[in-house]
């Protein structure tokens, strides 16, 4: 099982790291704060985006992927997305 862990976290972290060639610029604001974050693709920002529904917060794209902002547009914790 130690095996399998270990397996997993390297998985993880290529996944974090991996680097599209795209820029995904993303603010969160919550509970009346608010903290910036830059992601390297597409699948990690989105699986950021997608903790916040709108209840719980809401967040900002910046990107210049846009496929990824159309994609994510309608998504109900979106509240700005800029294009650049």
């Amino acid at each position: 099982m130690e095996e399998l862990i270990k397996e997993l976290e390297e998985l993880r972290n290529k996944i974090d790291n991996h680097n599209d060639g795209f820029i995904y610029k993303v603010t969160a604001w919550s509970f009346g704060s608010s903290q910036t974050f830059e992601f390297t693709n597409f699948f990690v920002a989105r699986e950021f985006i997608n903790h916040y529904n709108g209840d719980n917060g809401a967040v900002e794209l910046i990107t210049n992927n846009k496929k990824f902002a159309e994609e994510v547009s309608s998504h109900e914790g979106i509240s700005i997305i800029s294009v650049i």
